[in-house]
């Protein structure tokens, strides 16, 4: 059966963790991001909807400036986080759900509908991504923040669906699975209470390699003026700063600075955590 949870075999991460400074500082920036946007209500001294004056340099009374339509910066980037975490995080859970069900069938039951659903992979690994994401949301009227996480969620679900299948084609004899299935288990009760909890860890370092990627791409959407318009993005207060960069260069390079930091932060964490674990997905 499932080999027990020690205290050694947490704290044992834990420090090569420590040790491993750029998956360390990747950690904490993070946990910075997710500071941000939980107390984002008490961190931003002003509501992202009161207007100043427009284009003010960094001051005491703003740290980072006022933006073109004379908003505060400083809580607008605070706000922001809130909306990037909350985007990454949904096409994650998207990507996960559909990635796992149809990772583990292809895998576990294997046969016509492993070839169909690993040939329907290949297809979208074979396709650039980010413009493939980007037509699909230019097909929509309405582009709110929903129909940008669906599409985005839907497309990156093939990463998932690899890691999973050779994770399962490793642990469907297992010795634990077989005894499952000699007792009578059903095939959902081994795939969810057996084969899932073992094949966590990989999944856990994909999905924060691959948050870094979500981010990016919804930035790039709302750059590009494809974005929700009702919601903050770091792309959309890039574009607002993007004809005013030799005057007012504060508007674009904070937000650029946070999207930056954040995408750091987790291409570090996660590449630090396959490290650590030493798997490769």
């Amino acid at each position: 059966m499932d080999p027990k949870v020690t205290l050694s075999s947490i704290l044992k991460p834990l420090k090569r963790l420590k040790e491993n400074k750029a998956a360390l500082f990747g950690f904490i920036v993070v946990l910075f991001f997710i500071i941000l946007a939980i107390f984002a209500d008490i961190i931003a001294p002003y509501d992202v909807n009161e207007v100043f004056q427009t284009r003010l340099p960094p001051s005491p009374n703003h740290w980072f400036g006022t933006d073109t339509r004379g908003r505060d910066l400083f809580s607008l980037v605070v706000y922001g986080a809130r909306t990037t975490l909350y985007v990454g995080a949904a096409c994650c859970f998207i990507e996960f759900v559909l990635g796992f069900i149809i990772g583990a069938i292809s895998g576990y039951i294997g046969g016509w509908l492993d070839d169909l659903f690993m040939r329907i992979a290949d297809i979208f690994l074979s396709l650039p991504s980010l413009l493939v994401v980007i037509l699909a949301v230019s097909m929509f009227k309405s582009r709110s923040l929903t129909v940008i996480i669906l599409v985005m969620g839907f497309i990156g679900w093939p990463y998932m669906a690899r890691v999973v299948r050779s994770q399962v084609l490793q642990l469907k004899g297992a010795p634990f699975v077989e005894a499952a299935r000699a007792i009578g288990a059903s095939t959902q009760r081994i795939l969810f209470r057996h084969i899932l909890p073992n094949i966590m860890l990989p999944i856990i370092i994909l999905l924060t390699i691959e948050f870094a990627g979500y981010v990016l791409w919804e930035a790039t959407l709302s750059f590009l003026g494809l974005g929700d318009p009702n919601s903050i993005s770091y792309g959309a207060l890039i574009l607002s700063g993007k004809n005013t960069l030799r005057t007012c260069p504060w508007i674009t390079f904070f937000p650029g600075l946070f999207l930056f930091l954040l995408l750091l932060g987790f291409q570090l964490f996660g590449d630090g955590l396959r490290d650590i674990f030493e798997i490769r997905v």
